[in-house]
């Protein structure tokens, strides 16, 4: 029976067993099954790919079964030795995505599906028994999906930022519309009336403005775009207002042996005094603006610090569950890269003496534990690891380089050799910011690259750079005119944006390319505001709109 078994049917995906009965179900669709009192086999090629679940009927004597495919399910019944199919039901096709199957009696099968429904059917598959008509809520739910497009998106907008109001509302008025979207704004404003309290108390007062406005609302929408790209730039607005990345970069890039003087300190000759006013106003901004760094869930894209200590915990932990050699391994050149040469030399010095490597790593760890950074063992060591480079010993060579300090050339080769993740995992944990920086610019374009195009992440990039100005240089080439103008005004908010002439221009053209979204939208009101803060061409414009919607 063992070797009949394996020769009829493809590798098992679920099994069920009832009475003398077993059923199996395969990867390809084929549904097999055993009777262990007449020792026989039958099978059927259902032809509907791999089979997920398989669930028997409750009752005894009852053989009806479900099958659970990817695209759907079917009933079976065992008659006579023979199976037969009672009815079939299509997924998506038919119905939402099921996502499991079950029986609430001996001929009502129960299907849950992905969008949060348990619907109990007759044994046809034709008659449902959960009506959405007789379902009673308690309350009316907060449900902008159900409006039209334009009116979610309006909704959406007004919720953003209201500029063009004294006051923040949750009521778009029936003036600022065309007349043929009365009944739209109707709708639109008995979904705001559904806002959770709470939410709709803080929403006009939010500590961090139209940032964290921004990021409640899509929250409040589901919208994960648009949770993602506002919860890091919060995060590096309020860190650039503590505490500048450009003023440290210059810092950094001064003599290394000569002290750095902070910004809010004056100095007389040798003697540094504090400037109490810029002490003061620095420590309020701390208190103001300090928040968490971003979890550990979004790697590249957190500060250097947090992803550098979340680097160490990650090695530490992998060191604290070695169980091979080949895990020692890496998790040494790991503590090398990471200048960690103490542990990385204990690492090295546990290799068994029987071990073909043990050689090897013994010179490595004498390796690691002299190394100077003497001219003549920099140039030495230097000129082997660009050897190893060349032949091909990508990963030697690179640490070699990292033991003397020599981070961004190893990331200029990561880069060059395609290693993309390990140069910005190097780059992150290692190099100060100036070199750093370099390192995640070419990243940014490789990233914007047409066989790449991944330019939503490389906006997190550049948020994560603290550059602003490129950002909405970028949300604006992406044709995300309301997200590039809520940061335009975000930025401006926390007084972050240059004024520069290429960056007036800049934010100039996307309120102009914002008011002609809300045009087209039909909210007048906003359009014209918006075309009052584009220069020139939203002058143009605004004549435009007048003449639109007279």
């Amino acid at each position: 029976m063992r070797d009949l078994f394996w020769t009829n049917i493809g590798t098992i995906k679920c099994i069920a067993w009832k009475g003398d009965n077993i059923v199996f179900g395969d990867q390809d669709g084929q549904v097999s099954v055993w009777d262990l009192k007449l020792k026989t086999q039958r099978t059927i090629h259902t032809r509907r790919g791999w089979i997920k679940r398989i669930r028997f009927a409750p009752g005894r004597g009852n053989t009806k079964f479900g099958v659970l495919y990817l695209d759907g399910m079917d009933i079976f019944e065992l008659r006579e030795g023979k199976l037969e199919m009672l009815s079939s039901l299509k997924s998506p096709k038919e119905i939402a995505k099921i996502i499991d199957i079950d029986w609430a009696g001996s001929d009502r099968p129960v299907i849950a599906t992905n969008d949060g429904c348990v619907i109990v059917f007759d044994i046809l598959l034709k008659l449902s028994h959960c009506k959405i008509e007789d379902l009673e809520l308690p309350d009316n739910l907060f449900s902008p999906h159900i409006l039209p497009s334009k009116g979610a998106l309006l909704m959406k907008y007004f919720l953003h930022h209201q500029p063009w109001s004294d006051k923040y509302t949750f009521k778009i008025e029936a003036g600022g519309l065309r007349e043929e979207d009365a009944k739209l704004v109707e709708d639109i404003n008995r979904q705001f009336g559904l806002i959770d309290r709470d939410l709709a108390d803080y929403l006009p007062v939010c500590k961090f403005g139209v940032a964290e406005r921004c990021l409640l609302v899509a929250r409040l929408f589901g919208d994960e775009s648009d949770v993602l790209f506002w919860t890091v730039a919060m995060n590096y607005l309020c860190k650039e207002k503590i505490s500048p990345i450009k003023e440290d970069n210059q810092a950094s890039s001064g003599d290394r042996f000569v002290p750095q003087t902070p910004a809010y300190k004056e100095t007389n000759d040798l003697v540094v005094l504090d400037n109490p006013e810029e002490q003061e106003k620095k420590f309020q901004e701390k208190q103001l603006y300090g928040c968490h760094p971003l979890e550990s869930y979004f790697d590249t894209i957190c500060d250097n610090l947090s992803y550098k200590k979340y680097q160490l915990d990650r090695v530490a932990l992998h060191d604290s569950k070695r169980a091979t050699y080949d895990h020692t391994k890496k998790c040494a050149e790991n503590y090398v890269m990471l200048g960690q040469t103490d542990r990385a030399v204990q690492l090295f010095l546990e290799t068994e003496p029987d071990n073909n490597i043990y050689y090897t790593d013994c010179l490595r760890a004498c390796l690691v534990a002299s190394i100077r950074f003497s001219g003549a063992s920099q140039s030495t060591i230097k000129l082997v690891a660009t050897n190893l480079i060349a032949n091909g010993k990508l990963t030697e060579g690179v640490q070699l380089l990292c033991l003397i300090n020599k981070g961004l050339d190893a990331c200029r080769y990561l880069q060059t050799y395609s290693e993309w993740d390990l140069a910005v995992w190097l780059a992150k944990s290692t190099l100060s910011y100036s070199e750093f920086a370099e390192v995640m610019k070419r990243w940014v374009d490789h990233l914007c690259s047409p066989h790449v195009n991944q330019k939503s992440k490389a906006v997190l990039v550049q948020l994560s750079l603290g550059q602003f100005s490129k950002v909405l240089e970028m949300l604006y080439g992406m044709r995300q005119f309301n997200r590039a103008a809520c940061f335009a005004e975000a930025c401006t908010q926390f007084g972050l944006l240059d004024k520069s002439d290429d960056t007036v221009s800049l934010v100039e053209a996307v309120y102009l390319e914002y008011a002609r979204l809300l045009s087209n939208l039909g909210y007048r009101e906003a359009a014209e505001h918006y075309c009052t803060k584009a220069g020139e061409k939203g002058e143009q414009f605004l004549k435009e709109v007048k003449i639109l919607f007279t």
